[in-house]
């Protein structure tokens, strides 16, 4: 996934790159700005990860954002 695509990921959901990094569970958020200057790529679980909420429609991604940040503040799952 290129850095262009991560950027406009990132802007899609309006997330900071803060924000985006504690939501895909990363340590450092310095992360995220690498991949969007291509200084790093992202790889493995967290590549393919990036790649299914590219694939998201704006709802869906919007969503999913949503969960993750209900996640990260340990909020627990309400079943519909």
């Amino acid at each position: 996934m290129n850095s262009d695509k991560i950027l406009k990921l990132r802007q899609r959901v309006g997330w900071s790159q803060s924000e985006m990094a504690r939501a895909i569970g990363l340590a450092h958020p310095v992360t995220i700005s690498q991949w969007e200057n291509d200084h790093k790529n992202p790889s493995g679980v967290t590549e393919r990860f990036l790649r299914l909420l590219h694939s998201l429609s704006d709802s869906e991604l919007q969503k999913l954002a949503r969960r993750l940040e209900e996640m990260d503040r340990g909020e627990p799952r309400v079943k519909k």
